[in-house]
């Protein structure tokens, strides 16, 4: 019986309970039969004491862990008993079998852990558990290591090194380090081995033999250096393919050009066209290759300016409309009129997209229209989302091709190649570039009635002041009737939405007869059109026809008669001056090109300024008169010194020629000069190393020479390099006559003549 109070406590029985029990009825039934002959051999054993553990039940039910020692007294006359001391051991005993399940699952893992070993260790960094297929490469077995310390099984200078690791670990941290032994690189993960309650019982290392991967990171290093300096390689390849293929075109175009401007058989200038034509195509060629080059190599960059939407849309699509009048083709172009004036991006890049898209339109279409709209997809006060289509009445493309032909080197069909010519890079570079202005581009298609291509950018909003003198102009157009006659429906949109963008009033007809048969009842009305926009070229009765009638007859005669054209014929300038008509307009029509001329021609124009640059149709341009300039030319190609020369002699500027930068310091010494044309690539001295040298004797006099790169090296980075060498401006090969002229008039403001000078 217990008599105990200690013990009855220890499981939860009042002293009266504990009493009337037997204690071998609280035993578990699996202890009972050891403790019940334990305790029978003690009880034949006089005052000896023996150790018990054993599981009883607790008042609650539960069973409880219970170890302690008895001693024999039952010879004592007072004790009369077997005394009993016993303590509570349950929770240490959960977490002893914890850790020996543990160490089963550790030793379970360890023994099949693939490439490497795990290592479990305890407070005194005594192994518990060891396995796994590396340990072979440190010549150990399980057996050697368990129950072992790492200073026991491990050299001096190994143990050095981990033991500050196993000593963390035990402290509740976390390391990993890499070590290498005998040739194998191997990774050590330590760690912290945590029981039921947090607390750190032990410490594990999982080793890992890394080796192998150690070695493909190498070569993953290795090949990429190989990688960089094959693309360095061909970047520098890549440049120099430009400027040895740019400088003589650069005389190719250039010289073409000059001669197309002399006297000429028919038959010379056709011949000469044709060779202006192919350098061309091969220029588009070039640009195509360098620019695929700058996007496979991740380069192609967006430059973040101030640009005018319709003034660049309308640029690009003036120079495109000729290619397209010489097939016969129709050019439209329909921007929506709530597009804000000026946006925010790389202009230059959004028409290189609208000169590949209608570009290729133009190619692919025999006869009917292309037409250009744009409109806003998405607005909001800082930013706008433009959607722009061009569609066509051409070949078509068919399903299967329409998303192959936005991957380089691919076309629609591999016979076009042949027929319609081209790289296979151009929709490639299009959907890149579409991709940096945060759009996409697709295309909608029935083979045999055309296609459509679709193409999303987003600009910002500029914060610039727009052209404010433009609308208040515009505002003394309101309310003008004006009729409106071309035969081509989309022309008719889009000419009409502009003039009702100003608030006029126009008529359209589709023909001459229809125009003519409007005129007369307008004058019968007694309100006749003060203003009348003919397409030169209708059937039946075109516009030089119907416009030489209105001119005859009284009650019309007074109009002011503007002729619309999309061919742009020799002659038809000429025609039109001998005809006192007032403008001649080629297609497509530019806004601002539209505006200037309708101001000019009823009287509104400004005495200032123009509005908006005008965008003068190729061909009938007039050059801006200038004051001459006395200009240093360094070019060491003999082609291109007489090129530039020329060029600029027509201007009316003085030009002296150096053959390298040494020579061109050379004159600089002995003459005045207003500006330096500089080429960078020269033998001798360099461009780079020229301009350095004028700048150092710069700083002593305190002059400033402008200098103007022009180079055949047409990277992007190559203009950068010109400026950083300090160099003023940049011109690439080959050059376009009108670039260079811009290039000086910004430089030397007083190339434009003063108004004096124009006197």
């Amino acid at each position: 019986r217990y008599r105990s109070p200690s013990n009855q406590r220890a499981l939860g029985y009042s002293v009266e309970v504990a009493a009337k029990l037997n204690p071998f009825e609280l035993l578990d039934a699996d202890d009972r039969p050891r403790l019940t002959a334990q305790f029978a051999a003690l009880a034949a054993r006089p005052g000896e004491t023996e150790s018990f553990e054993g599981r009883f039940r607790h008042a609650n039910g539960a069973w409880h862990v219970l170890e302690g020692t008895a001693t024999n007294l039952l010879q004592d006359p007072v004790v009369a008993g077997i005394i009993i001391n016993s303590r509570d051991v349950t929770e240490r005993r959960q977490a002893d079998d914890a850790v020996h399940k543990s160490e089963q699952l550790y030793r379970t893992v360890a023994q099949s852990f693939p490439n490497g070993f795990l290592l479990v260790f305890d407070h005194e960094l005594r192994y518990s558990v060891a396995g796994g297929s590396a340990l072979a490469a440190y010549r150990m077995t399980s057996e050697e290591l368990e129950g072992h310390t790492i200073a026991e099984v491990l050299p001096p200078e190994i143990c050095a090194l981990m033991e500050p690791v196993y000593r963390a670990a035990l402290a509740g941290e976390t390391m990993i380090i890499e070590s290498e032994h005998e040739g194998r690189t191997y990774l050590f993960h330590c760690s912290p081995v945590r029981d039921a309650h947090g607390g750190v019982f032990a410490g594990m290392v999982m080793a890992q033999d890394i080796t192998e991967r150690k070695r493909a990171e190498v070569e993953v290093q290795q090949a990429r250096e190989v990688a960089e300096a094959a693309n360095r390689a061909k970047s520098e390849f890549l440049a120099n393919m430009s400027h040895e293929i740019r400088t003589p075109m650069n005389g190719i175009i250039g010289m073409t050009e000059l001669t197309l401007n002399t006297t000429l058989t028919d038959e010379q200038r056709e011949y000469l066209g044709m060779v202006r034509l192919s350098a061309d195509a091969l220029l588009v060629v070039v640009n195509d290759i360098l620019d695929f080059s700058k996007v496979e190599a991740g380069k192609l960059t967006l430059e973040v300016r101030d640009f005018d939407v319709r003034e660049r849309f309308g640029g690009v699509l003036k120079i495109l409309g000729l290619r397209a009048a010489a097939k016969g083709i129709e050019l439209v172009s329909e921007i929506a009129p709530d597009i804000p004036a000026v946006l925010v991006g790389d202009a230059g890049r959004l028409r290189q997209v609208i000169e590949n898209l209608v570009g290729n339109a133009i190619k692919f279409t025999a006869r009917g229209e292309v037409v250009v709209r744009v409109a806003i997809e998405s607005q909001t006060a800082e930013a706008v989302e433009l959607h722009a289509t061009v569609t066509d009445t051409g070949i078509g493309i068919a399903a299967d091709k329409r998303q192959s032909i936005f991957q380089p080197f691919e076309q629609a069909d591999t016979s076009n190649t042949r027929r319609y010519g081209g790289t296979g890079l151009g929709l490639a570079i299009a959907a890149n570039l579409v991709g940096l202005m945060g759009g996409w581009i697709w295309v909608d298609s029935a083979v045999g009635k055309g296609s459509t291509f679709h193409f999303t950018a987003r600009f910002g909003v500029s914060a610039a002041p727009t052209a404010a003198r433009a609308a208040t102009a515009a505002l003394r157009l309101r309310h003008l009737p004006v009729l409106l006659a071309d035969d081509n429906a989309a022309t008719r949109r889009s000419v009409s939405a502009l003039l009702s963008d100003w608030q006029m009033n126009p008529t359209t007809v589709d023909d001459g007869p229809a125009a003519w048969r409007e005129l007369q009842r307008a004058a019968a009305l007694g309100l006749p059109y003060p203003l009348v926009l003919l397409d030169a070229h209708m059937p039946d009765l075109d516009g030089f026809a119907l416009a030489q009638r209105i001119k005859a007859t009284p009650g019309l005669a007074g109009a002011t008669i503007m002729l619309l054209s999309s061919t742009d014929l020799p002659g038809d300038a000429a025609r039109c001056r001998a005809m006192r008509i007032g403008s001649y307009l080629t297609k497509p029509i530019q806004q601002s090109e539209l505006l200037e001329a309708l101001l000019a021609q009823l009287g509104d124009a400004l005495q200032a300024a123009p509005l908006l640059a005008p965008s003068r149709p190729p061909g009938n341009s007039v050059a801006a008169p200038v004051r001459p300039l006395r200009i240093l030319l360094a070019e060491d190609n003999n082609v291109n010194q007489l090129l530039a020369k020329r060029l600029l002699e027509k201007r009316g500027h003085h030009v002296a020629v150096a053959g390298n930068g040494s020579e061109a310091l050379a004159l600089l010494q002995y003459g005045t000069f207003d500006l330096l044309l500089m080429d960078v690539q020269m033998p001798v001295m360099g461009g780079f190393e020229a301009t350095a040298a004028i700048r150092l004797q710069e700083r002593a006099s305190g002059a400033h020479l402008p200098i103007i790169a022009m180079t055949a090296h047409a990277m992007p980075e190559d203009e950068a390099r010109c400026l950083a060498a300090g160099m003023d401006g940049y011109v690439s090969k080959p050059i376009s006559a009108q670039t260079l002229f811009d290039a000086i008039a910004r430089l030397v403001p007083a190339a434009r003549e003063r108004p004096s000078e124009a006197a």
